[in-house]
């Protein structure tokens, strides 16, 4: 019952803080405030597993538990801080909760790149979510890892993400708006071939660790080359009283296939092998990227919506 709650708390706690950054920020910094909330989530991918392990040495499971709900109470107090005054929808645009998740699809799938947006977003989350299921039992069984070093390849992947945010903003105003959003989706499964190639290079006598640090580290900063760019485009692409609408719709799509694609991964695996099921994991993020790369996107340095790039400060 705890779990269920804290997942549909998480669910309107995501679409509401994707909804409220633009209000907060203002569309000219809503790249820059992606950003710096995506190098904060990355610091504590790599800090609190290691805090969290140490701690686990010195006190029990259950206070360690009760010390995470601490934190719950501190983000609280954080978020109640927040002096800036929202402005609220007038009340006559509230709609019956069919008819706004019905505007919110129809804005998706009207949308020009949002709709191709959409598509390759959820194709690949359904691939991803394969792989990232059976990552740590293909660690163990296929590629003999211990358990302890699972952890150090976890977070030496997630310090690419740190830098990832450190330079996204750069990166963007070298490679154009468009043009990173296709392109960080295509190098992410180019980047993935290292975990099923991993297999291959232990048989040649290389440590399997070495393909799955460097893979995932450089996926952690593709990932964030694409999750900050699409973001800001869809925030500074919708208008403001369809935000909710949108991105409830948007995450509904992309997250609907993820336990579908858990059990397809396990049934892959037990007929086939780990190592084709991760095979196919590549194959299919290369084709989720297509509806990208062959678009518009690949062409354009300044996405509708906002302004362009270079009007952000980002000092």
């Amino acid at each position: 019952m705890a779990s269920l709650i804290l997942s549909v708390a998480t669910v309107f706690f995501d679409v509401a803080h994707l909804s409220y950054v633009p209000g907060l920020v203002g569309l000219r910094h809503v790249s820059e405030g992606n950003t710096k909330l995506q190098a904060t989530y990355s610091i504590a991918a790599v800090a609190v597993p290691a805090v969290g392990g140490m701690m686990l040495k010195i006190v029990s499971a259950p206070f360690l538990i009760a010390v995470n709900v601490v934190t719950y109470f501190l983000s609280v107090i954080f978020l109640g801080r927040i002096k800036k005054r929202e402005e609220l929808p007038p009340s006559d645009s509230h709609l019956p909760m069919g008819k706004a998740i019905a505007e919110g699809l129809n804005f998706i799938i009207k949308t020009p790149l949002l709709n191709r947006l959409v598509l390759a977003t959820g194709a690949s989350a359904i691939f991803s979510t394969m792989g990232w299921t059976m990552l740590i039992k293909y660690a163990v069984t296929d590629l003999k890892i211990a358990e302890g070093e699972i952890g150090v390849i976890m977070s030496a992947s997630a310090i690419g993400g740190i830098i990832g945010a450190l330079i996204v903003r750069k990166m963007t105003l070298l490679v154009g708006e468009g043009r990173i959003i296709a392109l960080s989706a295509l190098a992410t499964p180019i980047l993935f071939i290292g975990i099923p190639l991993a297999a291959t290079l232990m048989a040649a006598g290389v440590n399997p660790m070495i393909p799955l640090i460097v893979s995932g580290f450089m996926m952690q900063i593709s990932n964030t080359f694409f999750n900050v760019s699409q973001v800001s485009f869809r925030q500074r692409l919708c208008p403001p009283h369809l935000l909710g609408r949108m991105n409830a719709s948007f995450r509904f799509i992309v997250w609907g296939g993820m336990p579908i694609a858990s059990l397809l991964a396990g049934v892959i695996a037990t007929h086939f092998g780990m190592v084709t099921m991760m095979w196919v994991v590549v194959v299919g993020e290369i084709l989720a990227a297509l509806p990208l790369v062959l678009s518009k996107f690949v062409t354009m340095r300044d996405l509708p919506g906002g302004g362009t790039i270079q009007d952000v400060d980002v000092s």
